[in-house]
């Protein structure tokens, strides 16, 4: 049975969360020996449905420090969560697969450092999701004061 999901008070999964505890894992492994939301690699592999897979490993090292807790709290929520309809066009897919999960978290990367090259950081995430897509609309604009790159 999946472990429930374990949320600390300022709303963050907290660091002994299991990466791995909704899915099915291969024979020899557990999900609860698996990784943990705060380690530095997650290795995917034991919930590939192929055996004869290459490893499927998630290197948070390779992600800017400040965004790296919220980039974990997506993926996690991609690994336990159901594939979207939206994405796929099929109600079958249960979930995305770690193939598709690592697929995401390199192109996720990418946008993590364009975000930290831009100074962008973690905290205007927030005020600027925060006005929703309707308020921007009418507040006009939304301005994001930092110093281009090539500055």
């Amino acid at each position: 049975m999946a472990e429930a999901a374990r949320i600390e008070v300022d709303g963050w999964p907290q660091g002994d969360t299991v990466v791995l505890r909704s899915r099915t894992v291969r024979r020899g492994s557990t999900a609860m020996t698996t990784a943990r939301f705060d380690d530095s690699v997650w290795p995917l592999t034991p919930a590939h449905p192929d055996a004869h897979s290459q490893s499927v490993n998630l290197w948070w090292t390779t992600y800017p420090t400040a965004s790296v807790r919220q980039f974990k709290t997506f993926v996690l929520a991609a690994l336990d969560a159901p594939y979207p309809i939206a994405i796929s066009g099929h109600k079958t897919i249960g979930r995305a697969g770690p193939g598709t999960v690592r697929l995401w978290f390199v192109r996720l990367r990418a946008f993590a450092v364009w975000l930290e090259h831009r100074r962008i950081g973690p905290a205007r995430w927030t005020c600027c999701c925060a006005l929703g897509l309707e308020a921007a609309s009418r507040a006009g604009p939304v301005r994001l004061d930092y110093a281009p790159a090539w500055r």
